[in-house]
């Protein structure tokens, strides 16, 4: 009986968990710079990331995205991972890779270490 009721509770769970994941993204965003660091990729493209209280980023990659976009924290078993309806940004190890609905665009990016 009690599997009876989960089963029948869980689609209206995981509607409800969806439907707020999707409303996530479109938080306002307001907060304090963190840290503005570049992440350098082997096509020679540099990628320029404002972090925000570790909740949501600025991104902005020259000749691809020219104004800084939003992108708020998502679920990440490792590293740290920010989205927003088109853009996924996955940095693990102070590398990084960024999908595009879907389709990596960019990976294998270092992070530009301070001289």
């Amino acid at each position: 009986m009690k599997y009876m009721t989960l089963i029948l509770f869980l689609p209206v769970f995981t509607s409800k968990l969806f439907s707020q994941a999707n409303t996530d993204t479109k938080r306002s965003v307001v907060g304090n710079k963190k840290d503005s660091v570049f992440y350098d990729c082997p096509n020679g493209q540099a990628i320029k990331v404002v972090y925000y209280a570790e909740s949501y980023i600025k991104l902005q990659i020259p000749g691809i995205i020219e104004k800084p976009v939003s992108l708020f924290s998502g679920v990440s078993a490792s590293g740290a991972r920010y989205v927003n309806d088109s853009l996924v940004f996955w940095e693990h190890q102070n590398e990084v890779r960024i999908e595009l609905k879907n389709y990596t665009i960019l990976s294998g990016c270092k992070l530009r270490v301070k001289e």
